[in-house]
């Protein structure tokens, strides 16, 4: 028994000051790239779900406000993220759902398009960090099977830029 307490107290050890060690080599700014510098200064984010992840809403034909609150959220504010920001976020996920938003030419609604940059735009002009991410859209994944959905990045590759 002694010497499964004796090994188990080894371990922790070990454990412990490995990671001490490591969570010193992560402060060292040389040996960090640009994404783990961003994920070591965001201390807790928030999730805007269900206003721009929307869908399911027949396919295109409505507007862009009604789009993003379809799922039962208001209309995006600048006021939310001055709200969030004063609660202590420091980061914000934004969901985005483009499928319906994509038109015959493959290029994405450009009404849509400048809803989601201004809503990011919101989130940036506070100051946090902001994480754009494709959300129910796993069909639009390029590969050699939906060749034709490489085009969607090909004509939207350049927007929005920041």
């Amino acid at each position: 028994m002694k010497a499964k307490s004796l090994i188990l107290s080894i371990i922790m050890f070990i454990s412990c000051f490995s990671s001490l060690c490591y969570g010193e080599i992560l402060k060292t700014e040389s040996l960090l790239t640009p994404a783990q510098e961003v994920v070591q200064n965001i201390n807790v984010g928030w999730n805007l779900g269900n206003t721009l992840d929307s869908h399911n809403n027949g396919y295109g034909g409505l507007s862009v406000d009604a789009t993003e609150k379809y799922w039962g959220n208001p209309v995006t504010t600048e006021k939310l993220f001055k709200d969030i920001k004063a609660a202590g976020f420091n980061a914000v996920r934004i969901p985005v759902t483009w499928q319906e938003h994509i038109q015959s030419d493959g290029k994405i609604d450009p009404l849509w398009m400048n809803r989601v940059k201004a809503v990011a735009d919101m989130s940036l002009n506070e100051g946090l960090y902001t994480i754009i991410n494709i959300h129910h859209d796993k069909w639009v994944i390029p590969s050699y099977a939906q060749y034709e959905n490489v085009k969607l990045y090909r004509v939207n590759g350049d927007k929005p830029k920041y």
